[in-house]
């Protein structure tokens, strides 16, 4: 049934399969391979069918079980500013939401955290995440920072802030580049990621960073508005001066008078 070239040629598939498991230590992936050659056994006679066999099923079982592992941020055919779009997630936020996350600085999102934090510490966690759960909030990533972030590994290494019902808020490219290293669904540290955690839901968060965006815009102009007490105390001592030392006033009438 077989030529001697397509029997080597299968042993060598095989073969290739074991050795590339053992590489990655993905030892108990031959264990099953073992396994299932002598169950088979016992039904096919042909040991090159059983080869073959066990081979497909294998191959279709990781089809299968990384289907889920596919990006959700595929290149453009045609990138316009060099940006990465977002496929279509099953789980959606709305519109205005998504238009605030885009606004969001990772500067107030830190102080939110921090002020959360004070008032409620059981509001804010830190934990490792699988990748594959969580779930992206913006529409666009910049290929640009990718390759940035992806050469400082202190940068790569800061944790990424999401809800509690696993939407990312912060940390999108820090996401997307270790998602893109780690394809495999073995449960492996590397198939995790460290989470600043947020304990409300996407829609709870979202009315609350709005809030305090509101707040901290008001504080932020507060802070710049002109303190008419001081700017009277100022003209207050301004005038002492000039009634205790008449000749300062007069030569600076003469230096600011241009005639």
């Amino acid at each position: 049934m077989y030529t001697k070239l397509n029997k080597y040629l299968i042993l060598i598939l095989v073969l290739f399969y074991l050795l590339f498991n053992v590489y990655i230590r993905k030892y108990y992936n031959i264990l099953i391979f073992i396994l299932m050659f002598f169950g088979l056994n016992n039904f096919i006679k042909d040991k090159i069918n059983i080869l073959i066999t066990i081979y497909c099923i294998i191959i279709t079982i990781s089809i299968i079980k990384h289907f889920h592992l596919l990006e959700n941020f595929e290149s453009e055919s045609t990138p316009k500013k060099n940006v990465i779009k977002k496929n279509t997630s099953k789980k959606k936020i709305s519109t205005e939401y998504t238009e605030i996350v885009e606004d969001l600085s990772e500067n107030l999102i830190m102080k939110f955290i921090k002020k959360t934090k004070q008032d409620n510490p059981t509001k804010i966690s830190t934990k490792r995440v699988k990748l594959t759960d969580l779930i992206p909030t913006k529409s666009e990533l910049s290929s640009s920072k990718i390759k940035g972030i992806s050469a400082n590994k202190k940068e790569l290494a800061q944790p990424i802030v999401i809800t509690n019902d696993n939407f990312i808020i912060d940390g999108h490219h820090r996401w997307y580049i270790q998602k893109t290293k780690h394809k495999t669904s073995s449960n492996s540290d590397t198939d995790f990621i460290t989470c600043i955690i947020i304990n409300n839901t996407i829609t709870k968060f979202m009315k609350s960073i709005k809030r305090f965006k509101h707040e901290y815009n008001s504080k932020t102009l507060d802070n710049f508005k002109i303190d008419r007490s001081k700017i009277e105390e100022t003209k207050k001592a301004i005038n002492t001066i000039k009634n205790k030392f008449p000749e300062f006033t007069l030569m600076s009438d003469v230096e600011m008078d241009p005639y």
